[in-house]
């Protein structure tokens, strides 16, 4: 019974990790897609 429950919290880090990668990645195509040289305050805008 431990080892079920073992399993599945280790499959919800797993979920939460790719989750939490998913959101950085969405963050960053935002700053990235902000970006501009000659406005540099859009940069962190996002």
């Amino acid at each position: 019974m431990i080892l079920v429950w073992f399993v599945v919290l280790i499959l919800y880090m797993k979920i939460s990790i790719l989750q939490f990668l998913y959101f950085i990645d969405i963050y960053l195509n935002c700053c990235l897609m902000n970006f501009d040289l000659n406005n540099l305050s859009k940069q962190f805008a996002c």
